[in-house]
């Protein structure tokens, strides 16, 4: 059984399935900044097109979320909007990562077993790591979802000042990309006490 593991885990590793995911969530953010950009190219049209044709689902899924702040200038609101698109665009991509990365699982914790073993650790020891890990990156990943969601700017001008540029929205997938790596790493710990690998 460990062996399969080992082939399956051979070519993807959670750090595989982030660096794919930033990759992909980074791009898209970057393309929405093109667009805000250089709203006259053929890229930057097609874009702005998609952004009003997608913005009231946008808002249906962030149906929590106020308008942009009353304080805020057209152009500080039209960052906002965008942020949120990217905020959602890449929770969409991260939700399929990590639904995509499941039948790894059992694999990377077939690896984190053996590098346990060898380090001397008991099984007993192993699954009280495992179970503060668990908590730890569940926590983690709670604190980063909720920071990349309320990051935007709420009240006063001080708050209105980052968002004076496009470039606060490439936070948006960085923000998410972190909380994917919580997310894995606490599926890899959680394993470990839901069954048993043949080390």
């Amino acid at each position: 059984m460990l062996e399969s593991g080992r082939d399956r885990a051979a070519p993807v590793t959670p750090h595989y399935v982030v660096a794919r995911q930033l990759l992909v969530s980074v791009s898209y953010a970057l393309l929405v900044v093109y667009a805000k950009q250089r709203s006259d190219s053929a890229i930057g049209s097609a874009m702005r097109w998609w952004l009003n044709e997608s913005g009231p689902w946008v808002q249906t899924l962030l149906f929590f979320e106020a308008p942009p702040f009353s304080e805020a200038s057209e152009e500080i609101g039209a960052t906002v909007l965008a942020y949120r698109h990217v905020l959602v665009g890449s929770i969409c991509f991260a939700l399929y990562s990590i639904v995509a990365s499941r039948r790894y699982w059992p694999a990377w914790t077939c690896v984190l077993s053996v590098k346990m073993e060898r380090a001397g650790r008991s099984k007993a020891e192993f699954e009280r790591l495992s179970e503060v890990g668990f908590h730890r990156m569940i926590l983690g990943a709670i604190a980063t979802t909720f920071l990349a969601i309320y990051l935007e700017p709420s009240e006063g001008p001080s708050t209105l000042r980052p968002f004076s540029s496009d470039w606060p929205i490439l936070q948006a997938p960085i923000l998410i990309g972190v909380a994917t790596a919580f997310v894995l790493l606490a599926a890899t710990f959680r394993r470990t006490t839901d069954r048993e690998f043949k080390l």
